[in-house]
């Protein structure tokens, strides 16, 4: 029989307010609950055959087959009301936008790369009643992870007739700081104008016909931390439990199974995990999908250096913008990083104003009202705890972006404009705009908090957010371009946030917020005097490249991003690390011990916890260079690897940007090129054809540029034959300057 305080609480939550609440009465082995629900009188007769008898207002009977045909039927969950209006919306939004470029994922329970489809067919497999199927979709900012959700509900709303396959409901952070997440989902409800309201919703997910979907769950950050975003998962994990199942979607240091597992205490060991990660496209898929958007095979091949892997380029956020004619100029001279990028379609905005715009102003002053203008509403937005905003709010935020001898029909011009700048798109709510991805909200974000930091201002959401780990990457990526295009402002900046830190007498989140920036400062640090942190308190912390020389000393973090990077220069004094992230190209200070370390796979397909400090200690010994008596991988070159030309090509490969200059004031460049050995290197590097070199003239004169190609290859010794011959040769050079 039907578990009765269940079926109670169900109907409850479907029966009109104001009313009579529903009444259960048990006849035999049958059960008859009375509600009122839309003004109607409900007479539900539930059978012990499992059939349920409708009868309305005493007249009218219909007989559903069970009880999940009668939560779908029109006069409940209304599902097929639910499908008409998610495909009308989606559809309508996918044809406002350029055709999507496929995303792929790798499934790990399946061990296999698929589409949306092949995880579809995945999410439905039959399970066991109380159970709660999970499913995680993990990536970087920019990889595709809200287009992968919204295919998925497209799909299943256009195929609901035929397949009854759960429907999606797509729930996204929007920026804010969660205080509950019913509101997140009453807000999607809304958002499709749906009759169904967020306490019905769990319902309908338990008996397998809705999954919730939260999209940039690593974002629902709160004072506390993450405790109530973990919390609030597993209460809704316990309401769906049954036939439910619900989808996940962050970065992939957040949430991988293991952190799952760990962190939401409501999950049972008959709970069903799987995660899918997704990956970048393919450089054949990218020239592919470019080809439809009209660029032919001669442009293509000047990129072919651009779209090559770990190229920003290659993220769907980016081909999108490349798909655009307007882009094409320019492009094959250019670098695959985040900020070239950018740069190329901010000169693209700059040059769409009209003549009366371009008569006033340069070009110059164009370029500048753009980042101004962008960098005011992001600063808005984050301010505001959200991730669009009103055309009234963007009219003010373009007029402030304007400096005062602007004549008034000129302004007025650039604040229409600025509604329809390629970097904003339609909002959800009519009359509003948001950025086309967080990942140019975070980088125009980025670099007004260098502006305001600099003028030592700490903005309100320094104070009262919580970073994310994708702003401090986009913001380290910000200040490379710092240190590659202005030195001073740089340490400017640097200078500034330790003169705030030191100063601060908030109790909010500011002095955490101001350390996490110092923290990615850390491959800059020689040029301040005493570059370190000492007592704070850090939530998300991230390095990335060659750390210089510095200590923490008693300093509290929460979880630090060690990706890619070289820290063993950073000495860890009495500090508590809650969990270090590491990849393969990880090198540490054994002076770190962290209560878990979460290891991202060489293949990029997801990660691995660790919390036992026995296992902890011996996999960190790995990735420390400085330990002796250790054998290593790297055994069989360890002349190469223990000389001071080997740590060169460490610094070239591990070099951010993608061209980089002998003779500029880039700081990090000047490390690789001043070197002695460079020439040597570079020479060698040319000859096995892991380096490009190009003559260009730059501040009025010839200099050299170079490109390391191919740097997956020279992260580690291994057996490729073409590194196997540069080896070679290192070898036979060191034997040569040695005797």
């Amino acid at each position: 029989m039907i578990d009765q305080d269940l079926l109670l609480n169900d109907l409850a939550s479907f029966s009109d307010l104001g009313v009579t609440p529903p009444k259960l009465i048990v006849e035999g082995k049958e059960i008859v609950a009375r509600l009122t629900r839309h003004g109607d009188d409900l007479s539900l007769r539930f059978l012990e055959n499992g059939q349920v008898l409708e009868r309305v207002n005493d007249e009218n009977e219909t007989k559903h087959a069970n009880y999940r045909a009668l939560l779908a039927s029109d006069r409940f969950g209304n599902l097929r009301d639910w499908a008409s209006v998610q495909f009308s919306v989606l559809t309508e939004e996918s044809a406002a936008q350029p055709k999507p470029i496929p995303v792929l994922g790798f499934l790990h329970s399946a061990n296999t790369v698929m589409d949306f489809s092949g995880v579809d067919d995945k999410l439905e497999e039959t399970s066991s009643n109380d159970t709660a199927r999970i499913l995680l979709i993990d990536g970087p900012a920019g990889i595709g992870k809200t287009e992968f959700i919204k295919q998925l509900s497209l799909k299943r709303a256009a195929n609901f007739k035929r397949t009854q396959k759960p429907l999606v409901l797509h729930v996204q952070s929007r920026g804010r700081v969660l205080t509950f997440l019913q509101d997140l989902i009453a807000f999607s409800l809304q958002t499709l104008r749906l009759r169904v309201t967020y306490d019905q919703v769990p319902i309908l997910v338990r008996n397998g016909l809705v999954t919730i979907a939260i999209d940039g769950f690593d974002e629902l950050g709160d004072p506390s931390g993450y405790e109530t975003a973990w919390a609030q998962v597993g209460e809704l994990i316990n309401q769906v439990r049954g036939h439910g199942s619900l989808i996940l979607a962050g970065r992939e240091t957040f949430i991988g199974r293991d952190r799952l597992v760990r962190d939401i205490k409501a999950l049972k060991a008959t709970d069903i995990i799987d995660s899918v990660t997704l990956q970048p496209p393919s450089t054949e898929a990218a020239s592919t999908w470019l080809k439809h958007h009209g660029w032919t095979d001669d442009r293509l091949k000047d990129l072919d250096e651009l779209l090559q892997p770990g190229s920003f380029a290659l993220r769907p956020i980016f081909l999108r913008h490349l798909g655009e004619n307007g882009l094409i100029s320019g492009l094959s001279e250019t670098e695959g990083s985040l900020s070239n990028l950018i740069s190329l379609m901010i000169k693209r905005e700059a040059g769409k104003f009209g003549q009366p715009v371009e008569a006033a102003l340069t070009n110059e002053q164009l370029q500048q009202f753009v980042l101004s203008f962008l960098g005011e509403i992001a600063r808005d937005m984050a301010d505001n705890q959200t991730e669009s905003a009103d055309e009234t709010t963007i009219k003010w935020a373009a007029e402030a972006a304007l400096n005062d001898s602007v004549p008034d029909e000129i302004s007025r011009l650039l604040q229409n404009r600025a509604l329809v700048m390629a970097f904003l798109t339609a909002d959800e709510r009519p009359r509003y705009r948001r950025f086309s991805h967080s990942q140019l909200q975070n980088y125009f974000l980025g670099l007004e908090t260098v502006s305001l930091i600099k003028n030592r201002e700490i903005p309100k959401f320094l104070r009262r957010n919580l970073l994310s780990s994708d702003f401090l990457i986009t913001f380290s990526n910000v200040l490379d371009e710092l240190a590659s295009k202005n030195k001073d402002e740089l340490i400017v900046f640097m200078e500034s946030a330790f003169h705030l830190l030191d100063n601060y007498l908030g109790t909010d989140r500011g002095a955490r917020n101001l350390s996490a920036l110092l923290l990615c400062c850390a491959p800059f640090g020689e040029l301040v005097n005493k570059f370190g942190l000492k007592g704070q308190q850090i939530d998300d912390a991230l390095i990335r490249g060659i750390a210089s020389s510095f200590t923490l000393k008693n300093c509290s973090i929460n979880q630090l991003d060690v990706r890619e990077a070289d820290i063993t220069n950073v000495n860890f004094e009495d500090c508590t690390i809650g969990g270090l992230v590491i990849d393969d190209r990880s090198k540490i200070n054994l002076s770190l011990r962290p209560s878990y370390v979460q290891m991202e796979n060489e293949s990029g397909n997801g990660v691995s916890l660790t919390s036992e400090s026995e296992a902890i200690s011996k996999l960190l010994k790995n990735f420390s260079p400085n330990v002796e008596g250790e054998s290593t991988e790297h055994d069989e070159h360890p002349k190469i690897l223990d000389h001071a030309i080997f740590k060169l090509l460490d610094r070239a490969i591990r070099y951010r940007g993608y061209w980089f200059r002998e003779d500029g004031d880039d700081v990090l460049a000047k490390k690789i090129t001043d070197d002695h050995l460079w020439p040597a290197l570079s020479e060698l590097l040319l000859k096995h054809d892991f380096l490009r070199k190009e003559e260009r003239v730059a501040s009025g004169r010839p200099s050299h540029f170079y490109h390391v190609k191919r740097p997956q290859l020279l992260q580690k010794i291994n057996t490729d034959p073409d590194t196997a011959a540069l080896y070679k040769d290192l070898g036979e050079f060191i034997a040569l300057i040695d005797s």
